[in-house]
């Protein structure tokens, strides 16, 4: 029962930290087409309503080495819900059959603190992806097989 009650106490106490960026979409898949070129949007969401220091970057994966990020580094006043930012693609002629996918990151930086000593601190991030579908050569299908009750 103690261990109960610590534990609704935490839950309690830390119902109040409530992160405070999101982003839109989470997710943009794209069919492949050779050699596409594209700028991609998205929002970063001030649900909270601070100013943010963020830090972009690409995070390593199959398509990093195709997007390039314009602005490492942005500012979102407290007086913005939302802003809207953008990372471009560029793909080369071939890939192979299948999904391949890349990840762009969001981090919100630290802030400076000049108190002398050893910190610990955390920092919040979020991610969009991408995802390319190639297809296969010549006819194909994609199967799934869902076993709801083994037992019949």
């Amino acid at each position: 029962m103690k261990n109960n009650l610590i534990f609704i106490l935490i839950f309690i106490f830390a119902a109040g930290f409530v992160c405070s960026l999101g982003i839109t979409p989470a997710r943009t898949t794209l069919d492949f087409q050779p050699n596409l070129k594209r700028t991609i949007n998205f929002d970063v969401i001030n649900s909270d309503g601070k100013d943010l220091n963020l830090t972009v970057f690409v995070a390593d994966g199959e398509l990093s080495k195709y997007i390039s990020i314009p602005a490492k580094n942005i500012f979102v006043s407290s007086s913005e819900k939302s802003k809207t930012f953008s990372y471009d693609i560029n793909l080369p002629g071939a890939l192979s059959p299948g999904l391949h996918t890349g990840e762009v990151v969001i981090m919100q930086q630290a802030g400076n603190n000049d108190q002398a000593g050893t910190q610990v601190l955390a920092t919040l991030a979020v991610m969009t992806q991408l995802y390319i579908y190639v297809p296969y050569p010549g006819k194909y299908a994609d199967a799934k097989m869902v076993v709801y009750n083994a037992n019949q």
